[in-house]
This record gives structure tokens, sequence and C-alpha cells, in this order.
């Protein structure tokens, strides 16, 4: 007869659907194997993505930055209106 403990050992209760029976021992070491290899590749793509967001971040703003840029454009506009404001001050 089959203690409750080895019935209990012989459910998947690590992640698969419960109640599921175990041929052997290996089957729960390849999941957890497989398992684990799913999720670095998912870790590894997940990174790759972001370093080819990153990438395009640090080309837009370059791009922003360099004279004709959009936030050349505003600072340089920003400037010549404290500039002509302070004229205004000193002036009149």
């Amino acid at each position: 007869m089959i203690s409750w403990w080895q019935r209990l050992k012989s459910r998947l209760l690590f992640g698969a659907k419960q109640g599921s029976e175990i041929t052997s021992w290996s089957a729960i070491v390849n999941q957890g194997a497989n398992e684990k290899a799913v999720r670095q590749k998912k870790a590894d793509e997940e990174a790759e993505e972001m370093r080819s967001r990153a990438k395009k971040l640090r080309e837009m703003s370059w791009r922003a930055t360099e004279n004709g840029g959009s936030s050349y454009s505003c600072i340089s506009t920003l400037v010549e209106g404290l500039s002509s404001y302070h004229l205004l001050l000193t002036c009149g």
C-alpha cells in the first residue's frame, strides 16, 4: 500500500496541474531546468529590447540638442527672450 507521503510526493505540486501523476523524478528535474531556460530566454529578450530602446532614446536626445534640434531651438528662444526682457528692464 502507498503511504500518504509517497502519494503526496507523486503529485505534481511544482507548478504543473495539480493532480498530475509523476512518471519519474527526472521529469521534475527536467521541468525545472526547462522552466529556468525559458525564464532566462525571456529575460535575455527583455534586456535586448531595453538596450534597443535606450539606444534609440540616446540618438533622439543627441539630435534634439544639436544645432537646429528641438531642445536647442527652445533654449535659444528662451535665452533670446530673457535677453530682450533684460534689455527692456535696463533701458526702460
